[in-house]
């Protein structure tokens, strides 16, 4: 019976533990990122000269290419959208060469070629002089046109065997959280704040994350931190990541989920279960073992036999 307990214990030890899982490699330290960007082959022209441009950076699909005045402040109104250019791209951030005319825009320089996915969340621009057009002071200020765009991904860091045993016993686990923010507009953007912190939602925050944010991003641009962050004992179910960023614009907010299973705990009450069933079941075998093969009727007399069991008589 023992025997066939531990076996049972050991298969149930080691279909677990194969279920959990080995430690996986977590993220680098850094990671790499191309930021959107246009370049051209010269950058001064007269209206309805062609240029060519090299796209690169871009995650979008398709990008729309425009000719813009008044230093792209105030968006579409500034760009001469009639005579934009649609490119489409490969989503994978390849390079990719355009040939366009350049239509003069609807108002004054400074004058800049603007290239911007569907959505105004990824934006290059190359600065330009356009001979024989009328130049102006802007207009329009400083405030970007567009708000920061942000994200937030924690993955579980790599911390080796006694960080896994650790964390699969619901003890403190450690993420690698990556912060990425992206400016947008067609402005560089400073006195930028970022919040970060985790908890298990409905306000409940279990830690807060040093972030140290850019002191500037320029147009079109993305900046990235990865800092590693420690959940709290004990350690499981849902966690939420959030990340506050606010500059002269309105403040941006971004959220990811994390879930843990301290699967190796998990094992251990099961064994521990399985233990104490095993247990009882030996304990009512045994006494069952312990009870004689018959009763004795109630006045019926016992007859002793020298070296035999007592015999019943009558």
């Amino acid at each position: 019976m023992r025997r066939r307990a531990r076996r049972l214990t050991r298969a149930m030890v080691l279909g677990a533990l194969a279920t959990v899982g080995l430690p996986t490699p977590g993220l680098a330290s850094s990671s790499s990122f191309s930021a959107p960007s246009v370049e051209l082959d010269r950058y001064e022209f007269k209206p309805d000269d062609v240029v060519i441009l090299t796209i690169a950076g871009f995650q979008a699909r398709a990008v729309t290419v425009t000719v813009c005045g008044n230093d792209g402040r105030r968006g579409s109104a500034d760009c001469n959208m009639t005579a934009s250019e649609g490119v489409g791209l490969d989503g994978n951030g390849g390079s990719q060469l355009v040939q366009m005319p350049i239509a003069a825009p609807p108002v004054a320089c400074p004058c800049i070629i603007r290239a911007s996915s569907q959505n105004n969340d990824e934006i290059a621009v190359a600065a330009i002089t356009l001979i024989g057009h009328p130049v102006d002071l802007v207009v329009g200020g400083s405030t970007p046109t567009q708000t920061l765009v942000a994200s937030i991904v924690a993955e579980r860091a790599s911390t080796g065997v006694l960080g896994w045993l650790r964390s699969s016993l619901g003890a403190a686990t450690t993420y690698d959280v990556a912060v990425t923010v992206r400016n947008s507009s067609t402005v560089a953007v400073g006195k930028i704040a970022i919040d970060a912190t985790v908890g298990r939602g409905d306000g409940d925050i279990q830690r807060t994350l040093v972030i140290e944010p850019p002191a500037e991003i320029g147009p079109g641009e993305s900046w990235e931190q990865v800092v590693r962050a420690e959940l709290p004992a004990p350690v499981y179910g849902n966690a939420e990541w959030r990340v506050d960023v606010s500059s002269e614009g309105p403040t941006v907010t971004a959220a990811d989920a994390t879930s843990h299973l301290p699967g190796l705990l998990i094992v251990l009450v099961v064994v521990l279960v399985l233990d104490v069933i095993v247990l009882a079941v030996r304990l009512v075998t045994r006494r069952r073992r312990m009870r004689p093969d018959h009763e004795y009727a109630p006045g019926a007399e016992v007859e002793l036999v020298k070296d035999h069991p007592p015999v019943l008589v009558g």
